[in-house]
């Protein structure tokens, strides 16, 4: 009776994973997942919405840093598209087997700049960050987290370029990702951040003293992936909008550059 009792337990929970799985795979279905460096805010959330009026389909998005993003995913997050800001962390998750291989693409770029909030000052337009521990002084320099934020990781390659790093680490103000270090310096509480172009071309307080030369950093590239084996009919129209002529648009009139293949 037991064996009969114990047998019956087993179906039932088998029953219920297979129910619950099912509703996870409809869930996952009607609301679509895409998680996208936080850098993109702007244009994602204009593609979106501009997919969702030419379709009628919704999708669902998470900003975040994309080493935060990836670990998440890692993790077993049900994201079906992933925009990194870094190369690397979509390297990470093609070494675990998480993406959708032939779907990876080099999608644009950006570029890093040194900004204020300081409109009673005007800046030399040809100041190299070799000058920044003078210009910042006793103050702080507000950067995405270098350890493993792609905005800080070029912040911190620019600034050994410019060999200032070991000066400039003890002031440097970290935070979780560039938005906000951008927040950071547009509310004052710094004079200084190194951001991207993108981010700083969004705020009208916010002025550039110094845009950072390519050559002193890795190359800024943002990759697209779709997540897993068997991604959703509607994210993969999502991500196949995003690449089109008309999803490329909405990026570069935020500042970004297509990377063409």
């Amino acid at each position: 009776m037991k064996v009969r009792i114990t047998n019956i337990n087993r179906c039932f929970q088998l029953l219920l994973v297979g129910f619950l799985l099912c509703e996870q795979a409809a869930a996952s279905e009607s609301q679509p997942l895409m998680f996208a460096a936080a850098s993109t805010t702007s244009p994602v959330t204009e593609a979106i919405e501009d997919f969702k009026n030419s379709t009628g389909l919704n999708i669902t998005v998470s900003f975040a840093a994309s080493s935060t993003l990836a670990k998440q995913i890692y993790a077993g997050a049900p994201a079906g598209l992933f925009l990194s800001a870094n190369k690397n962390w979509m390297d990470y998750l093609k070494v675990e087997k998480l993406l959708l291989p032939a779907s990876r693409r080099a999608f644009l770029t950006n570029e890093l700049v040194l900004v204020s909030a300081d409109q009673h000052r005007s800046f030399n337009s040809s100041m190299s960050l070799e000058e920044l521990p003078e210009l910042i002084g006793s103050d702080r320099l507000a950067i995405a987290d270098p350890d493993h934020v792609p905005a800080g990781i070029y912040a911190k390659q620019a600034l050994e370029y410019f060999k200032v790093w070991e000066e400039i680490r003890p002031r440097l103000i970290r935070q979780s990702d560039v938005k906000g270090a951008l927040a950071m310096v547009s509310r004052g509480e710094v004079s200084y951040g190194i951001v991207y172009l993108t981010d700083a071309m969004l705020l009208e307080n916010i002025q550039t003293v110094a845009k950072i030369p390519s050559v002193a950093h890795s190359d800024i590239e943002y990759t697209i992936a779709l997540v897993g084996e068997h991604p959703s009919p509607v994210i993969t129209k999502f991500y196949e909008f995003l690449l089109s002529e008309k999803g490329t648009l909405i990026f570069e009139k935020y500042g970004f550059t297509r990377l063409r293949e």
